[in-house]
């Protein structure tokens, strides 16, 4: 895997807290909503960090990548609910 997500060491604190407070969030979402996906995403992700790394803050990155799918009870409202969960841990931290 292009990125082992679980090695924390690397990251900043509020990317470790996000990883530990998301995992068990995405635990509550349907299989193709799970960690593994961020997992996925966060591969891709940092696969095309490499080509745009003058213009991408890593941390930011990491952060949206871990918050993506963080609300999955339907699509309709997936992505506001995400967004408005990501802004209240990082409002809390």
């Amino acid at each position: 895997m292009y990125f082992n997500i679980l090695n924390l060491n690397n990251m900043s604190n509020i990317v470790n807290q996000a990883t530990e407070f998301a995992k068990a969030e995405y635990a509550k979402h349907d299989p193709m909503h799970r960690w593994d996906h961020v997992e996925q995403v966060m591969e891709m992700a940092l696969y095309l960090e490499d080509f745009y790394r003058a213009e991408t803050d890593p941390e930011i990155l990491r952060l949206a990548v871990i918050f993506h799918d963080i609300w999955y009870e339907n699509y309709d409202e997936h992505a506001d609910k995400s967004v408005d969960m990501a802004i209240r841990f990082l409002k809390s931290e």
